[in-house]
């Protein structure tokens, strides 16, 4: 069985229960939850991933190189199962017992990835992934609930969540097609060290993007800040930090249009967040949805 097979399958599953959760309530904050969810999950990977080697995912995406393709699996982890299923937990408002159900699936269908040999673990094994997971589902619950308090923190921070998670997308997605390459010198693997660099690079925009979505409404103040994003990327060229492998004109358009592209998005992600909390407000859809389970 081709190695892409248990992903795609797994990715089939959590699609086909989003496209059920979508029609069974019709909440608008299904999608923008994803992405907040996704970007926190992006960053808990990136720790235990990126920087201390956890585990390795191996769908044969691509044929090479290898760690390009390992962060392609984790997409499948970070931007759709995992996030789909705390979205799940969130709106049904699932118990405990559903939670840690949920949680020893992720738990087994690890262990089958091992036993397949499409994913290879280093020092991480199942029983950290179930507790993890189970900490994700009640925090996803607690956060959500803040959320609809308007708690300010909240906030804000899922509104950078929310931005870190499509820049990071976006620094990856330029990376696969050999756009450019990040080099700090700090991993062997090129790849690796690209991955390193190019998150927190997509977090440092993104918290520089949120910060001027809250202080200000001023589109000139808000889309100013590419002309910031774009010096630094030439400073990173000019030190040899980046590489760039088409012409530099047309990697800055990409670039300006992927900044732009990110700001446009938080920006309305932001208004709605302010008006109704994303739409986790909507008691009465809400409850008639909890009432029919």
């Amino acid at each position: 069985m081709p190695n892409a097979m248990p992903y795609w399958m797994l990715s089939g599953i959590v699609l086909i229960i989003l496209l059920g959760v979508w029609r069974h309530t019709r909440q608008k904050a299904l999608f923008p939850q994803l992405l907040i969810f996704s970007g926190q999950i992006y960053f808990f990977e990136y720790v235990i991933m990126v920087l201390f080697n956890s585990y390795e995912y191996r769908p044969h995406f691509v044929s090479a190189p290898a760690y390009q393709d390992s962060v392609m699996g984790a997409v499948v982890s970070n931007l759709l199962s995992v996030p789909i299923m705390g979205a799940v937990v969130v709106i049904y408002r699932l118990r405990l017992r559903w939670i840690l159900l949920i949680a020893l699936g992720f738990a087994i269908i690890e262990r089958i990835f091992v036993y397949l040999d499409v994913y290879e673990q280093h020092w991480w094994n199942e029983g950290y992934t179930f507790v993890s997971l189970l900490v994700f589902f009640e925090l996803a619950k607690r956060w959500v609930d803040n959320m609809k308090k308007g708690s300010r923190l909240v906030v804000y921070v899922s509104l950078l969540t929310f931005s870190f998670s499509l820049a990071a997308t976006m620094m990856f997605l330029l990376s696969l097609a050999g756009v450019r390459l990040f080099h700090a010198g700090v991993f062997a693997d090129p790849y690796r060290d690209d991955v390193l660099v190019a998150t927190a690079d997509a977090f440092a925009k993104a918290l520089l993007m949120t910060i001027l979505l809250i202080v200000t409404e001023k589109p000139s103040w808000r889309y100013g800040s590419i002309v910031l994003l774009t010096g630094l990327q030439l400073l990173l060229l000019s030190t040899g930090t980046l590489r760039v492998y088409i012409s530099l004109p047309l990697y800055v358009a990409i670039y300006i249009g992927c900044c732009a592209t990110v700001i446009a998005i938080a920006s309305v992600f932001y208004k709605s967040l302010k008006r109704d909390a994303c739409g986790w407000n909507d008691e009465t859809r809400l409850k008639a949805v909890v009432n029919s389970r």
